[in-house]
C-alpha cells in the first residue's frame, strides 16, 4: 500500500517535465509527442473506453428531468448539480435535477467512467478517480452505489492516510442524517477536525471501512517496526519517565544511542502533544513483553529488547 510505488509522470519514461495530457482521455500524461505516439498501442483500449463513457454521461445528463428550485446556499448549488459542460450551463441558469430512476442511471454512467479510468494505473488516474468519487458523494449523499467504500481506498493508495481516516469517521458520524429521505446535501457526512488517530474505532459500522482501518493500522505497525530496526533505543527513550533532553551529543552513528538522542530532541514535543500517541507506544511495549513472557523467551539483545527503561 505504499503510495510511492505508484507510477507517475510520463506514461513512457516517468518524467515530470513539460507534461501534457492525452487529448482523448485527459488522464494519461506524456512529456513529448514522440512518447505519446510510442504509447498509443498500449494506451488506445483504455483511452477509447474512457471517451465512450464520457459520451454516455453527456447523453444521460441531457435526459435528466429538471425542476427549478431556489437554493439559498451557493455551496448546495454546486453539490446538487451534475458536472460537465451541460451541468455547468444549467448551474448558471439555476436549474436543478431531481432524484429517481434517472438519477440512478446518471450515477451508473458516472461509475462506468470511473471503472474505465481505473484501467490506467497511475497516481494521476487515482487522483482523478478520487475527485470524481467525492463529487458523486456530494451529488448523491445517500450513496446508492456504495462509493463510500471506494473513496477511502483511493485515499489510502494515494498516501492520504489522515484524509482517509477523517472521511470514514465523518461518514460514520453522518450516517443517520443521510438515511433520512428529507436529508439535504449538507447531511452527507460530518466534517472532522483534528480527529484522534489512536482513538477506539467503535464508530465504524461499514465492513469496507473496517477493512481499510485495518490496513491503516498495519501501516502504523510497519512504521513502528521500521523505527525500531533503525534505532533500538528510540521507543524506550520516548516512553521513559526520565528523558535527558538536555544531553546533546557531539557525534552520532546509525543505530547508536547518540543518534536516538539527536532525533528525540526534535521529535519529543510532537509525540507528547499528539493525543494518544505515547499511550499507543506504551501499549505496544506491554503487548510485546507479555507475548515473550507467555512464550517462555526473553531475548535481551538490544534489537529485541522491548522493556521500559
Amino acid at each position: 500500500m505504499d503510495s510511492t510505488k505508484l507510477p507517475s509522470g510520463c506514461g513512457v519514461c516517468g518524467s515530470h517535465n513539460n507534461l501534457f495530457q492525452c487529448n482523448k482521455c485527459q488522464i494519461m500524461p506524456y512529456c513529448s509527442q514522440e512518447h505519446e505516439a510510442a504509447d498509443r498501442g498500449a494506451h488506445e483500449q483504455a483511452c477509447t473506453k474512457i471517451l465512450e463513457n464520457r459520451i454516455n454521461i453527456e447523453s444521460e445528463e441531457c435526459g435528466l428531468p429538471f425542476t427549478l428550485e431556489d437554493f439559498m446556499s451557493p455551496s448546495e448549488d454546486l453539490q446538487r448539480h451534475p458536472s460537465g459542460r451541460n451541468g455547468d450551463g444549467r448551474r448558471r441558469k439555476r436549474i436543478y435535477w431531481q432524484r429517481g430512476a434517472d438519477e440512478r442511471a446518471y450515477l451508473a454512467a458516472r461509475c462506468g467512467l470511473l471503472k474505465a479510468i481505473s484501467k490506467i494505473w497511475t497516481r494521476e488516474s487515482l487522483q482523478v478517480q478520487l475527485t470524481q468519487v467525492l463529487a458523486l458523494l456530494r451529488l448523491s449523499p445517500r450513496d446508492p452505489l456504495g462509493l463510500r467504500r471506494l473513496a477511502p481506498v483511493l485515499m489510502l493508495l494515494l498516501g492520504q492516510d489522515r484524509e482517509c481516516y477523517d472521511f470514514m469517521k465523518g461518514w460514520s458520524m453522518g450516517r443517520e442524517g443521510r438515511d433520512n429521505d428529507n436529508a439535504g446535501p449538507r447531511l452527507r457526512g460530518q466534517t472532522i477536525d483534528k480527529s484522534d488517530f489512536f482513538e477506539p474505532v467503535d464508530f465504524v459500522h461499514d465492513l469496507a471501512h473496517t477493512i481499510i482501518l485495518t490496513l491503516l493500522k498495519i501501516k502504523i505497525d510497519k512504521l513502528y517496526a521500521s523505527v525500531h530496526l533503525k534505532n533500538g533505543y528510540y521507543w524506550r527513550a520516548l516512553v521513559s519517565p526520565q528523558i535527558p533532553l538536555d544531553w546533546k551529543p557531539d557525534r552520532e552513528s546509525p543505530g547508536s544511542l547518540e543518534e536516538m538522542q539527536c532525533s528525540l530532541i526534535y521529535t519529543y514535543d510532537a509525540w507528547r502533544k499528539t493525543p494518544g500517541a505515547v499511550d499507543f507506544i506504551i501499549a505496544r511495549f506491554h503487548k510485546k513483553v507479555q507475548g515473550r513472557v507467555q512464550g517462555g523467551t526473553r531475548n535481551q539483545d538490544r534489537d529485541e529488547e522491548w522493556t521500559l527503561l
